[in-house]
């Protein structure tokens, strides 16, 4: 398992998830390239397969680019909470929920 660097500096404000975004994309895929070949460059073992996380789909395009098999991506529930947070503004403009969290029941039936 490895960590990449997003290239921000202790300046820059981490919960600006736009910035850290942005970085990411620009920098990830130069980094990791230059990562596999540093292994595959040495004397251990080589890389194969790429499995990564679903939302670094970059990482999987990393690797076809390489000749790399991509075995596999995948998801948590960290990540769908993530995502349905983010979206928590949208359902309250769209009627859907309210700004407590109760859902409309013209959207959601409960059995």
């Amino acid at each position: 398992m490895v960590s990449l660097t997003d290239r921000l500096d202790s300046s820059n404000d981490r919960s600006d998830i736009g910035k850290q975004a942005e970085s990411i994309f620009a920098v990830m895929p130069s980094e990791l390239m230059a990562l596999i070949e540093r292994i595959n460059c040495s004397e251990s073992d080589k890389i194969t397969c790429l499995i990564a996380y679903a939302c670094m789909g970059l990482a999987l395009e990393v690797a076809e680019k390489m000749g790399i098999k991509k075995l596999s991506s995948f998801l948590d529930g960290r990540a769908m909470l993530f995502a349905l947070l983010f979206r928590i503004p949208g359902l309250i403009d769209d009627g859907i929920m309210d700004s407590d969290g109760e859902y409309s029941s013209k959207y959601i039936k409960v059995l």
